[in-house]
């Protein structure tokens, strides 16, 4: 009896001891370094004996808890046992957002600065930490592509007329300012690369304006009792087509004339290239930014002038009784500019932009200049130039000024596209026009052969265009 009590009370201590056993709980979270085991047989690291049985319940396996390559009885160091019901700790907010900046590589103008914002004030407010300690954002460099269309005209030009009648010579016609440029349309198109940390940057723009011409002209038979007369002495230059009534001098084929005619055409290249310096804001979210330009531009304007006379009748020809004065000029503008680039934004999608341009250039000025018709050029019959035609081709560098200005607006319209317009002006010095070449001494072609680059030129125009960030 007292033997059965003994077992009794064993198994019941067994029992309660299995249970608090059991009962212990582990813990949730685990904050420090997992704890090692404090006893590990040595034949469990060295292989060399068979490994003993833990000294523990026979229901714990030790097995279990250690790393793969303890397991294998491979030599390490002390095993580390290893809790999997313990969760993996969760990353912090900052990771997160790091991690979701360099998983997302979409374009944006919101990641180019100056116009478009800085990559890092988008996330991080501290603006005068470095970009690439603050953040690593995951494109700090951006290209910028754009085309648009121009609407473009010319300041007219002072009067300059070719013809009078003969009944009152107050009454002069066919003026140059009559068939001056109206509107032109013309494209543009631009590519750029900025860089939002090293604040530089690079811009290639190109733009031009679609040939054009324009046309003035007077018929005789309006003028009766008149004639339509050439305002120049015309006697002084010998040229004959051999038709009816065509005389010796050219005074013959543009006096007393059936119409005169004047054809005024033009058009215009822009090519600049330039490096930009994104000047650095003052402040995280600074509704004000600035660009400097420097670099190269060039600008051709090309324009030529063509009087037509027919003493016979009102139709233009080609008729060997036909005379004409035929002018073009050439001016390559070629050097060195400045600007900057001035952008307020307006709410989170408007901006005010501000755009200043000026510099020197060589102007590289080319003349071709003919009086006569279809039968040949006119030739000089007095003076000291006597015997001489009138063709001269000639060419000339001089110094010449270019600035440009203008004011516009833009749109975002998504996270990389911008609609945008500006109007702007355009003004130079030192150029050659076609008027400026003619001289009322017909004899003086000594004075054609230098070109006169006094000129002026300004342009003024709307241009529209649309952006896309990459």
């Amino acid at each position: 009896m007292l033997r059965l009590s003994s077992i009794a009370v064993a198994a019941a201590l067994l029992v309660a001891a299995t249970q608090v056993h059991a009962q212990t709980p582990y813990p949730q979270t685990y904050q420090g370094s997992y704890p090692t085991a404090q006893t590990v047989p040595p034949a469990q690291i060295y292989g060399n004996v068979p490994p003993a049985q833990p000294q523990v319940g026979g229901n714990v396996n030790w097995q279990n808890y250690l790393s793969t390559h303890v397991a294998n009885n491979t030599p390490t160091v002390a095993p580390v046992i290893q809790y999997e019901s313990v969760p993996q700790p969760q990353p912090q907010p900052q990771m997160q957002m790091q991690q979701q900046m360099q998983n997302q590589a979409l374009p944006s103008y919101d990641s180019v600065a100056p116009a478009y914002g800085n990559a890092c004030c988008e996330t991080y407010p501290a603006c005068d930490v470095p970009c690439q300690v603050t953040c690593t954002p995951p494109i700090t460099a951006r290209w910028i592509a754009s085309v648009g269309a121009m609407f473009v005209t010319r300041e007219p030009q002072d009067s300059y007329t070719f013809s009078y009648d003969s009944a009152n010579e107050a009454n002069q016609y066919v003026d140059a300012a009559d068939a001056d440029m109206e509107f032109s349309s013309g494209v543009e198109a631009s590519i750029g690369r900025f860089d939002a940390c090293s604040n530089y940057g690079w811009q290639v723009t190109y733009w031009q304006l679609f040939p054009g011409d324009e046309s003035t002209q007077q018929l005789g038979a309006d003028l009766s009792p008149g004639f339509l007369d050439g305002i120049r002495n015309y006697d002084q230059l010998d040229y004959s087509g051999g038709g009816v009534g065509d005389g010796a001098t050219a005074a013959d084929n543009v006096n007393n004339a059936q119409i005169h005619r004047l054809t005024r055409s033009w058009d215009l290249y822009n090519l600049e290239a330039s490096g930009v310096f994104l000047m650095p804001q003052p402040q995280c979210g600074s509704l004000w930014h600035f660009r400097t330009l420097t670099g190269f531009r060039y600008l051709k304007f090309s324009e030529s002038l063509l009087f037509e006379s027919d003493p016979s009748e009102t139709m233009i020809d080609g008729d060997a009784d036909e005379y004409r004065i035929a002018i073009s000029t050439d001016n390559q503008l070629c050097g060195f500019q400045l600007g900057g680039i001035t952008e307020r934004y307006v709410g989170s999608r408007w901006c005010v932009q501000m755009i200043a341009k000026a510099g020197l250039y060589n102007n590289h000025a080319q003349l071709n200049y003919f009086e006569g018709g279809s039968a040949g050029a006119a030739t000089i019959n007095n003076g000291p130039n006597a015997g001489q035609s009138m063709r001269v081709n000639t060419s000339t560098n001089d110094l010449a000024f270019l600035g440009e200005f203008g004011v516009g607006v833009t749109r975002r319209i998504g996270s990389a596209w911008r609609l945008g317009a500006d109007y702007r002006m355009i003004g130079a010095t030192g150029i050659a026009l076609p008027t400026d070449q003619i001289y009322f001494d017909t004899r003086g072609i000594n004075d054609v052969r230098v070109i006169d680059n006094d000129g002026s030129l300004l342009l003024h125009g709307a241009t529209v265009r649309l952006e896309r960030c990459f």
